[in-house]
């Protein structure tokens, strides 16, 4: 009985793989659309939706050499309505692993490249790393007694020693690398 309901499995998937092997004729070609004549694009006004914000890729400059150093993951917003740091999730894969990090708004510029708009935030990865981690629990309901300080975005002053740091490791990372050398008799 199950040697049965093998070969008939069998040869039901023999038979339905056929009928997906099977291909169509191409259809005749239709005759090429016409070119829309190139029309420059313009942002007609001001500011930045927080939809477009997050989710915004962060490139660590505006030049080709420019690296993807992260995504926007959230905007922190003053009570008075101003954007006072971008939240950017930077390392990790798929977000797992991913750290995140405020920074001040003001440190990240807008650039324009080959008609896209460019989040930039000169810095690298590494420096971003390097940072104090974004706490996210301190904008939410807590007890009094709860140990969560207020969380400062990073200055540029901030970012800055940070890259310092992180070259600093790198460096120091890079020389215990190195074999050493045998002493000479």
């Amino acid at each position: 009985m199950a040697s049965k309901l093998l070969i008939s499995t069998a040869v039901a998937t023999l038979l339905a793989s056929g009928a997906m092997a099977q291909t169509t004729t191409p259809t005749a070609p239709t005759e090429p659309v016409p070119a829309q004549p190139e029309v420059e694009m313009v942002v007609r006004a001001s500011g930045h939706l927080a939809s477009n914000l997050i989710g915004e890729t962060v490139y660590s400059g505006r030049g080709d050499d420019a690296q993807n150093i992260g995504k926007v993951n959230d905007l922190v917003i003053s009570d008075d309505g101003e954007v006072e740091a971008i939240v950017v999730g930077v390392g990790g894969f798929l977000g797992i692993g991913q750290k995140e990090v405020a920074l001040q708004y003001d440190v990240a510029m807008w650039a324009e490249r080959e008609g896209d708009r460019w989040l930039v935030v000169e810095t690298s990865a590494d420096a971003l790393k390097a940072l104090d981690d974004f706490d996210r629990s301190a904008y939410r309901p807590m007890p009094a007694d709860a140990n969560i300080a207020e969380p400062k975005p990073a200055t540029a002053e901030e970012i800055k020693a940070a890259e310092e740091k992180a070259a600093a490791e790198a460096a120091q990372a890079e020389a215990e690398a190195q074999p050493a050398e045998p002493a000479e008799e």
